[in-house]
Order: structure tokens, then C-alpha cells, then sequence
């Protein structure tokens, strides 16, 4: 499983929740993190897997 934090002061997703984050990538004590403008619950799930490409 791989992603990313974020921080959001709004409605926050449940847990497995396919999510889109738009904000900005920020670092937080040594961490990046996103600053999340919003946050939207996908209605599809994405790949489970990420595939090799090359």
C-alpha cells in the first residue's frame, strides 16, 4: 500500500474510501503531507496495483 498524509478541515473519508486529494504538497517535520483544498469520495475504485510501465 503506498499514499500520501494530508490535512483537511473538512469532512474526512472512511476507512478504504477511494479518495482525490487537491492541494498542496507541503512538508511537515519531515514529512511531505498535502495541504488539502478538498477531498472528494471517488464513486470507482482505482488499481489495486500499481503496474510496471517500463
Amino acid at each position: 500500500m503506498s499514499g500520501l498524509e494530508f490535512d483537511y478541515d473538512g469532512h474526512l473519508p472512511k476507512e478504504n474510501d477511494w479518495i482525490k486529494v487537491v492541494g498542496k504538497l507541503e512538508e511537515q517535520g519531515g514529512n511531505l503531507v498535502i495541504n488539502a483544498d478538498s477531498v472528494k469520495i471517488m464513486k470507482n475504485r482505482g488499481m489495486e496495483k500499481v503496474k510496471k510501465f517500463y
